[in-house]
Formats: C-alpha cells, structure tokens, sequence
C-alpha cells in the first residue's frame, strides 16, 4: 500500500499552493517541500531479528589498581578496567524481567545521495518515534545468547550466573528507504520491586493507587511525532493532599503528640520511587565495528547486501543503589516516658525528575528535580514495636545520580513525627574493603553516580535528631 505524506498534496491543493508562492516577494527564497517517505511502487519491508543483553550487571566502585575485572563495566564510568573491582549485582539484577524496545525512524538520506536539496534536506530531519516497532520483551536467562556474534566478549565465564537477555526473532520491521535508531529500556514488574508506600492505609476516596513493579514508578513521553533528542523517561510524582486522612499524620503527626507536631513545612507534596533502571543503544555490528544508525540493508561478513542483519544491544544499570542500615532508639521526652517507633521514611530534597533516553551518558545528568530545596519522600517502612530498642532498619532503594541532602522522618507511639537531617560525620560507609564505595559527602550533601551501590550505617536516631532536627 502507498503511503502519502502530509507534504504530498491532490491536484487542486497544489494548485491553490502554486498561486500562493507567486504571490510572494520576489526576494524571498522558494523553500523546497519534499515528501517525508521516498516514493516507491511498492513498499518493501523486512525484518531484523533483535537480543538485548543486561551487561551491566555488576556495581563499579573503586579498587586498588591492576585488580582483576571479569565483567564488563558500563562506558563513560571514568575509570577503566584496571582501577575498577566490580562487585556482584546479580541478586538486583535478577529483578528486571521486561525490556522496552522503543524505535525512531527517518528517510535515508542515502536514498537520494547526490541529489544535492533533498540529501542535505533529509539528513536535517531528526528521527520521528515509530509506534509499530514498539514492543516489550520477557527476560530470559541461559548460557547461550541468540547471535551471540553481536557479544564477542560476553560469553559465560566460570563461576558467574547465566546471561539475563531479551530476544524477538520477528525483531524490527523495516522499510526500505528508512534508517533507524533504536533504545532498550529494562526494569522490573516484579511485586518484590512494589512501592514501599503501599503499606499506608489509603481512605476509600483516595484517587490514586501504587501499582505493584517499577513499571508504574516511571513514564515515557511516547507520543506521534516524537523526535528521538526529545525522548525522555519521567519518574512518577504522586501527589499527596495533606487533607487526605491517611497521609495526614505522615505530614503533620498527630497535635496530642507530647513533643509537640512536626508541621512538615521542608516536606514536598509528592512521592517519588525511584525504580532500577537499565539503558542501552541498539546496533548492528560487522568485525568488531558497531553502527547505531541501522540502515535498511547492511552488508553480511560475506560482504553480502543483507537487509535482516540482527541488531543488538548492550544494557546498563543507570541508577545508584543506597543501602541504608539505621539504628532506631525509642523516643524518651523524659525519664519516665518511653515511645516506640512506628515507621521511618527516607527523604532526599534533590530527587531528579528524569532522565534524558538518547544515550548512556544522559544518566550523567538527570533532569532538575521536580520539587528542589523541599524534602521528597523516596522510602517508608514500618517499624516492628515488638523489637527491643534499639533495632536496626535496613532499607534499600535506587536514585538518580544527583547531589543531594538525605534525612528520615519517623513517627513514635505518641504520635508525634519528627525529622533528622544525615551529615557523614555522625553516620559509618562501608569502605572499598568490602566492596561497596563511600559516598562522597560535602557539609550534608551526599553525591551518587550512576551504577554505584553505597551503604551508609546511621548510629543513633535520637542523637541525630537532636543535632539536626527540622519541621
């Protein structure tokens, strides 16, 4: 079937347009309109089997040099293979079970290679979002990868688990006189990645909900029209009315508290999760030279013109992991009054908003966050009042790279809700001796980079509350 372009006009149209330019300045330019698809007789298409591989399994951190590096680290890391140690992510990674293959198309400026206006007009044109190469795969895992010839250095080596991948045999449908740009995002919809926050008792009139998975933690701004440099992926703010019954003490605490309320004025209106997130780009790869740019037809390594050349991708972790182990201590106002604690939550004031989808390096830098200077909440958990004090809460969770301050807000059994700010000064990181980075830490800020694990021991919730405390 012939497809018509917007720019292709009938007859009359053409026409009406023709009169409309003589009827402009002699001094303005005539601006030539070509159409967006090359016009063929018949539409020839063809499809190119796809295999998405989770590479980036392994979290980076620093490492004396010349130790030995068994995996493959994640570009633009800023260290290389001698400097780094990776240390073994495959229990988060077992986690990702979807991978979105999302592609963006444009004429082939080949097409009209030496047709001097319409080349330099179509390699202008950016790549438009195309709807019917969108799909979402299963991960698999195995010892053996589909075209395995697109991973020559990713085969299965002693001692480490299996390859986790997505395959499509069917893969991309192409049409000639096209090229491509294609992106994988991976994530998880497993209920063990469900929102920390859905344990709080939502009132029947609550308008929204927290999805299990880390599919409802994010979005994509897929629409018609789409161009790839706009494409990005938003993180879910839920917005939280401080009247709603359920959140009302989460914001507030209850006023018969006996140390008075927290007012929660440093508090954001939202919630924000921050999912695990991996990114890669798609290509076709030909004696070690890879082409992200996917044309119609490639030659084979027979030097063959092949227009169902695989196409492959490699995927990498583009979130930090925070670990956080708190030592949590009952509440005394005095001597003779002792409350326990009920949840604890975790809070940052510089969440970013989301990230740019284009290439590997945007996860560098996020978009600006969504509600700056105020503190989000990212984390919550109940507390077992059953435990003696004090007991230890771990709590893990992903976020962003960013620059950020990070505090937690607990509630007591009297009702009240108070707040503790975290300097590195009053709280333990686990060194590089076992394996896990310290982050980097300035007056309050902590720093997190991208495919990062930290882990950060907080010593004494009372005595942090009472060097900086915060409504």
């Amino acid at each position: 079937m012939k497809i018509f372009s917007k720019y292709v006009f009938p007859a009359a149209s053409a026409a009406i347009f023709s009169i409309a330019l003589a009827a402009c300045s002699a001094d303005e330019p005539d601006t030539p309109v070509f159409p967006e698809e090359p016009a063929t007789p018949q539409e020839e298409v063809s499809n190119s089997p796809i295999c998405i591989l989770i590479g980036g399994t392994d979290w980076n951190v620093d490492a004396p040099e010349n130790d030995d590096v068994t995996r493959a680290m994640p570009p633009g890391t800023g260290n290389n293979q001698q400097t780094e140690k990776p240390v073994d992510g495959s229990a988060e990674t077992a986690l990702i079970d979807k991978v979105r293959i999302v592609t963006f198309r444009r004429v082939d400026p080949e097409e009209y290679k030496g047709d001097g206006d319409k080349e330099s007009y179509y390699e202008q044109q950016p790549f438009v979002y195309d709807s019917s190469n969108d799909k979402i795969l299963p991960v698999l895992e195995g010892t053996d990868l589909p075209d395995a010839d697109l991973f020559p250095s990713h085969d299965a080596e002693p001692g480490h688990t299996p390859h986790r991948y997505a395959s499509d045999k069917e893969g991309i449908r192409k049409v000639k006189g096209f090229e491509y740009r294609i992106v994988a995002i991976a994530y998880s919809d497993d209920a063990k990645s469900a929102s920390s926050f859905k344990d709080i008792n939502l009132s029947s009139s609550a308008s929204f909900a927290f999805p299990d998975g880390d599919s409802g933690k994010f979005s994509l701004n897929l629409h018609d029209g789409l161009t790839f440099e706009d494409f990005q992926a938003s993180l879910t703010h839920t917005h939280i009315e401080r009247s709603n019954d359920s959140w009302r003490d989460f914001f507030a605490g209850q006023t018969s508290g006996i140390a008075g309320a927290a007012n929660g004025a440093h508090l954001g209106s939202n919630i924000v999760e921050t999912p695990q997130l991996f990114f890669g780009e798609c290509y076709t790869s030909l004696g070690g030279t890879t082409n992200k740019v996917i044309k119609y037809s490639e030659n084979d390594a027979d030097g063959e013109l092949t227009s169902s050349l695989p196409i492959g991708g490699i995927l990498y972790r583009g979130v930090a992991k925070l670990e956080l182990n708190i030592e949590v201590y009952e509440y005394n106002p005095s001597w003779l009054l002792h409350y326990s604690s009920e949840w604890i939550a975790i809070m940052a004031d510089q969440v970013p908003a989301g990230v740019g989808l284009t290439s590997y390096d945007r996860f560098l830098r996020p978009e600006a966050p969504a509600q700056p200077d105020k503190y989000v909440p990212i984390y919550h958990t109940k507390v077992d009042a059953r435990q003696n004090s004090p007991r230890t809460i771990k709590i893990e969770t992903y976020i962003l790279p960013c620059a950020t301050r990070l505090a937690f807000r607990i509630k007591h059994s009297d009702g009240s809700v108070r707040n503790g700010q975290l300097y590195a000064k009053d709280t333990e990181t686990s060194g590089n001796g076992t394996g896990i980075i310290s982050p980097d830490s300035h007056e309050g800020i902590y720093y997190f980079r991208r495919n990062h694990k930290y882990v950060i021991n907080v010593k004494n919730t009372e005595n942090i509350i009472d060097k900086y405390s915060f409504k």
